[in-house]
This record gives C-alpha cells, structure tokens and sequence, in this order.
C-alpha cells in the first residue's frame, strides 16, 4: 500500500480505494492556487458531500460533481435512483450546521439563484475552519 501527501509526512498505509480518493484531494489541493477566487476551490468540492437521501440511507454526491444548479438537480435526481424523466416537486437541501428553520428549496424556476445561494452556504461552512468535510443533506420532495 502507498502513503498519500494528504497525509501530511505521516507514515501511514491507506487501502488502494482509500488512495485513489485521497490522490483527488491531493490534486485538488494542488490545482486550487490557480483557480479564480469567486469559485469554490478545488479542496471545497473535492470535500463537500451531499447526503442523498435514499430510503433509510442516503447516497454521497461530492460538489465536485455538479458544476451548475442544472447538473446539481440532474446529479441528485441520477444519485436518488431517478433518471432524468422523474421530476420531483423540489429537492430540499439541509445545512446541518444551522438552524432546521434554515432549508433551501430548488425548483424549476429558482435553480439558479438556489445555486449561487448554495455556493455561499458552503463557502461559510465552519468545516473549513476546522480542515473537515462538509456534509448537506439533500431530499428529494414528490408530492
């Protein structure tokens, strides 16, 4: 097994899985210097996780991922276990940092806005400040 720079100089193994993730947050990392400064950086999305609800579980969907609030609903709906002709009533997105009043609602006319919104919550996020993830929960509302 290899050691990861993420590991900052320690000497620790990782499984192979473990590697491949930590080698994208290594990369990110690197990459994040040269991307411009209204954009989440690399480290952010490589690091925020949307919980998506399924059943009694949920499904990880990273920022990374989504490069738009079209490609966040489209993600999301893929991650529920939908394809793209099942459209919910919304999707509702939890910060767990926050207070439960605080939800914000994508629909089909807000997804825009609902995004950029969402790019700010995330910016604020106080998992940065402690070097963690972030972790949302995200829903999907059908009726």
């Amino acid at each position: 097994m290899a050691s990861s720079g993420f590991s900052q100089g320690l000497d620790i193994d990782f499984a192979p899985e473990t590697n491949n993730v930590l080698e994208e947050i290594d990369a990110a990392l690197a990459e994040s210097a040269n991307e411009p400064s209204f954009l989440p950086s690399r480290w952010v999305t490589a690091r925020t996780i949307f919980k998506v609800a399924v059943g009694r579980g949920f499904t990880p969907v990273r920022l990374m991922d989504c490069n738009d609030g079209e490609t966040f609903v489209s993600t999301v709906r893929w991650a529920a276990g939908y394809d793209h002709t099942q459209i919910p009533r919304f999707i509702e997105v939890r910060f767990p940092w926050l207070e439960e009043a605080e939800i914000l609602v994508f629909t089909h006319t807000n997804v825009n806005s609902s995004w950029d919104y969402l790019i700010d919550v995330i910016m604020e996020a106080p998992a940065w400040e402690e070097g963690l993830k972030c972790y949302i929960n995200v829903e999907l509302v059908w009726e």
